[in-house]
């Protein structure tokens, strides 16, 4: 998630600087698009940490149970 948010952001920041903007119209581009992306990018830390856990709660979970099947003979 993190590589394809960096790819769709360097793609649309190449795009928009070929653009031949100037003036009140181009600033307020770039401050919106700067603001968007230093959004987008703190989602994609956000999902990966979410992804993280889920993954570490799915090895714990997958542990006791099998610990668990293990103690009540339930292999």
């Amino acid at each position: 998630m993190a590589e394809a948010t960096r790819v769709a952001l360097d793609d649309v920041s190449v795009r928009v600087s070929a653009l031949p903007w100037e003036g009140t119209a181009a600033e307020a581009h770039r401050a919106a698009q700067s603001a968007w992306s230093a959004g987008a990018r703190e989602m994609a830390v956000g999902v990966e940490t979410m992804r993280d856990a889920a993954r570490r709660a799915h090895s714990s979970y997958t542990a006791a149970l099998e610990s668990n099947s293990r103690m009540f003979g339930r292999d």
